[in-house]
């Protein structure tokens, strides 16, 4: 980073570890401990200018399974619903190519949620969105295959499984992107030969 740049990254990581719990697997609703490669990506995704505008706001991350790319963006999400306090009403879209996919991510938040004492209390849980009590925001699972995209005003674009989206659906939500200052848009994808 130069002498013009700063990254919150580390606040960012300081809450996610306070507020997040693993969802499933071997530590299923012990806290949520970043890996270093995880921490070195929210210090880069979190990195802004003197004025504080963000260097980068696409963003691609490329993990082989089993890395815990999904865990990670569920917590990218509940900070950026929760704990940004540069974004007043923040509106999370998580999206995948189709249901299932889109489901992996979002199931994700939800169990967070569920599971973390502070997250539960300060959220209300619905099939396909999390809200917070105050009512400010709100994180809303989509499916690129279900139409009726337009009309967002995304805050934060979670993109999972890139390479299986169609152009014009991806199109349409990244769009949905551009009325806000702020905006980030978090694609992630499983690693491989293509």
């Amino acid at each position: 980073m130069t002498a013009a740049q700063y990254s919150w990254g580390d606040t960012v990581c300081e809450w996610i570890e306070e507020y997040c719990v693993f969802p499933s697997g071997e530590w299923i609703g012990q806290p949520f401990r970043l890996l270093p490669w995880q921490r070195k990506y929210i210090e880069d995704l979190f990195t802004t200018d003197e004025h504080g505008t963000l260097r980068y706001r696409w963003s691609l991350l490329g993990i082989p399974k089993k890395n815990g790319k999904s865990t990670l963006i569920a917590a990218l999400s509940l900070y950026h619903l929760l704990g940004d306090p540069d974004e007043p009403d923040p509106w999370v879209v998580v999206s995948a190519a189709s249901d299932k996919q889109a489901d992996i991510v979002f199931d994700a938040v939800r169990r967070m949620c569920e599971m973390s004492p502070r997250l539960s209390n300060e959220t209300l849980r619905y099939r396909w969105e999390i809200r917070p009590k105050d009512g400010k925001g709100k994180i809303e699972r989509v499916a690129a295959s279900a139409g009726k995209l337009d009309g967002k005003n995304i805050s934060m674009l979670i993109v999972d499984e890139l390479h299986e989206w169609l152009p014009e659906t991806w199109t349409v939500l990244t769009n949905g992107t551009v009325g806000r200052r702020r905006a980030q848009i978090v694609q992630i994808t499983t690693a491989g030969w293509d």
